[in-house]
């Protein structure tokens, strides 16, 4: 078996940090894909409905997952991060908005540690079958264990 490109690396761990998130918040995760290069998407609930420092917690969850295991950077998925915080966030002045983020990163880094192992399974599962759909999963707003999210592959 081939070992996983540090990209994919990355993008695995980018993208199981924005589940357990999504999960800790309440929001319901159909799929979640991710490429050999670095790219990844999924198909994420509308997250409108939660205060703003909880929506900009759900866009660090990637990066805050990536730090927490020394997963190589995926700057492209960052930067798309940033971009969808400048697009709920237009009428705040740049050093308010860092501070928001700043304040979004530890709560999610908080998130991330107390679920470790379970971020870590997601982004094994994810290196291993690149997709996985989850839409029969409900999410609960409390913490998120392993045994609590069935994963399957996608079909």
């Amino acid at each position: 078996m081939r070992r996983p490109s540090s990209q994919l690396i990355g993008a695995a761990y980018y993208m199981a940090g924005h589940v357990i998130l999504a999960f800790h918040y309440g929001l319901v995760i159909k799929n979640i894909e991710v490429l050999e290069n670095g790219d990844a998407a999924t198909d994420l609930s509308a997250a409108e409905h939660l205060p703003m420092l909880d929506r900009v917690t759900v866009c660090m969850g990637g990066t805050a997952a990536q730090t927490h295991f020394q997963a190589p950077a995926t700057e492209y998925l960052m930067m798309a991060d940033y971009a969808a915080i400048l697009g709920f966030t237009p009428e705040i002045a740049n050093d308010e908005r860092e501070a928001i983020i700043e304040r979004g990163f530890v709560r999610a880094r908080g998130v991330v540690a107390k679920n470790a192992e379970e971020v870590s399974r997601i982004a094994r599962v994810l290196m291993a079958w690149r997709s996985v759909d989850l839409s029969d999963i409900r999410p609960r707003v409390t913490a998120v264990r392993a045994r609590e999210i069935p994963i399957s592959p996608r079909r």
